[in-house]
C-alpha cells in the first residue's frame, strides 16, 4: 500500500493521471488477480527450471530404458529354459534313485509317478520310494535277473513258451 500512497503524494488524481503515473513507476505493477493470469515471475521461472530439469532426467530415462521390454522378454526366456532345466535334473535324479533300487526298468515311469505323490513336506523322495517298494515289491528284479509277476505276487510260472524254449534249447 505504501508503493500505491507514493503515486498519490498529498493530491488527488484523476484516472488518467494515475494511470500516468503507474506507468511511470518501475517498482508497481498491477493485475486483476480475479482472472487468474498473475503468477510471480520468480516463481515461474523457478516452475519452469523444475520442469526443465524433470524433462531432462525423463528424457535420459526413457533413453536408458528402450532396451527393457527385449531384455525383459530374454530374462523370462531364459528363466523358463533354467526351470525346465532344473525341473528335468530333478527327475534324471530320482530315476537314478529307483534304478539303484534294482526297480524293473519297465516299471520306471509308474514308479516315479506313484511315488512323486507320496512325497510331501515331511516324506522326501528317497523316504517315498523306500516305503513304497516295501510294500510293491512286485515292482523290483526279481531273483535269477527274473521279474516278479504281477498277478502272482512272486515269481510267475514258466509258460508254454517258456517249456518249449527250454526242451528246444536243451536238445541242441
Amino acid at each position: 500500500m505504501e508503493e500505491l500512497k507514493s503515486l498519490f503524494g498529498e493530491e488527488s488524481l484523476s484516472y488518467e493521471q494515475f494511470e500516468q503515473k503507474l506507468g511511470e513507476a518501475k517498482e508497481i505493477k498491477l493485475a486483476n488477480l480475479k482472472s487468474g493470469n498473475y503468477v510471480d515471475k520468480a516463481k515461474f521461472e523457478k516452475a519452469e527450471k523444475s520442469v526443465e530439469e524433470w524433462q531432462t532426467k525423463f528424457n535420459a530415462l526413457s533413453e536408458s530404458t528402450q532396451g527393457y521390454e527385449e531384455l525383459k522378454t530374454n530374462y523370462e526366456t531364459l528363466k523358463a529354459d533354467y526351470e525346465s532345466l532344473q525341473g528335468k535334473q530333478a527327475e534324471a535324479e530320482k530315476i537314478s534313485m529307483i534304478n539303484e533300487a534294482d526297480v524293473n526298468p519297465k516299471f520306471t515311469k509308474f514308479v516315479l509317478t506313484e511315488v512323486s505323490g507320496l512325497v510331501n513336506e515331511s516324506k522326501d523322495f528317497k523316504t517315498a520310494l523306500a516305503e513304497y517298494l516295501k510294500e510293491n515289491k512286485e515292482f523290483l528284479k526279481g531273483s535269477k535277473g527274473t521279474f516278479v509277476n504281477l498277478q502272482y505276487g512272486k515269481e510267475a510260472p514258466e509258460t508254454f513258451n517258456e517249456k518249449v524254449n527250454k526242451y528246444i534249447r536243451s536238445q541242441l
